[in-house]
Parts: C-alpha cells; sequence; structure tokens
C-alpha cells in the first residue's frame, strides 16, 4: 500500500512539473517568436543577426542547456532562459543587444523582460 501511495503522489508531482515546464516552456517559445520577427538586430560577439537566425541561436542554446541536465527533466523558466540563455555569450561572457535601425540598443536582458512584461496585453501571449 505505501508504494502505491509512494508511486501515486510521483505521479502527481511529475504532472504538476510537466504541467509547469508546458507554461514555462511556451512563455519561452512567446519570447523566441518575438526575436525571430524582430524589426531590429540581434547582436551577438559584436556581429549583427537578423531575428530568424536569432532565434535559432537561442533555440540551439536551450536544446543544449536541457540536454544537459541530468535526470532529464526539463527544469528551466523564462527567468531562467532570459538570464542563463538568452542575454549574454556562453563562451565570451559578452551580452547580447538589440540594435533598433535608428541607431538605438539595448540589452537583450531588458528587451526580453519588457516584452515578457507587455505580454499580458498581446493577444498572441500563452495563457
Amino acid at each position: 500500500m505505501k508504494a502505491f501511495i509512494l508511486g501515486l503522489c510521483l505521479a502527481l508531482f511529475s504532472q504538476t512539473l510537466l504541467a509547469d515546464w508546458k507554461a514555462e516552456k511556451a512563455k519561452i517559445d512567446y519570447l523566441l517568436q518575438k526575436i525571430e520577427h524582430l524589426e531590429a538586430s540581434f547582436v551577438r560577439n559584436g556581429l549583427s543577426y537578423p531575428g530568424p537566425t536569432a532565434a535559432n541561436h537561442l533555440r540551439s542554446k536551450l536544446d543544449q542547456a536541457l540536454m544537459q541536465n541530468f535526470f532529464g527533466e526539463p527544469e528551466y523558466t523564462v527567468q531562467d532562459f532570459i538570464e542563463e540563455i538568452a542575454s549574454r555569450s556562453f563562451i565570451t561572457g559578452e551580452d547580447y543587444t538589440i540594435r533598433f535601425p535608428n541607431g538605438g540598443e539595448v540589452t537583450a536582458r531588458d528587451w526580453l523582460y519588457q516584452t515578457l512584461a507587455a505580454c499580458p496585453t498581446d493577444p498572441q501571449c500563452p495563457r
């Protein structure tokens, strides 16, 4: 009986983790979609990239980070994604920036948090 109850608790806990991950992944995908359709340049290690290239790079970094997780359970939140994956280079430590056509520039970290903050008013934002 104890084994059954433990198994049931583990199954419920796993379902909760999966539901949480799906919600976080939807927000991450939302940000990646915003980057992909960006009408600005994504600057990485001093070089400018169009939105689709930048989004693909960040997807690759996210996939790599998820594969390195020992237990195979997704643990990344949207905040982890912004802080650990989408804000700076793993190799150089240099911040990524967004360069607008008017010459203005902002860190990718700040732009991502601003975009996420505007999410509730965006009909494309996951609910």
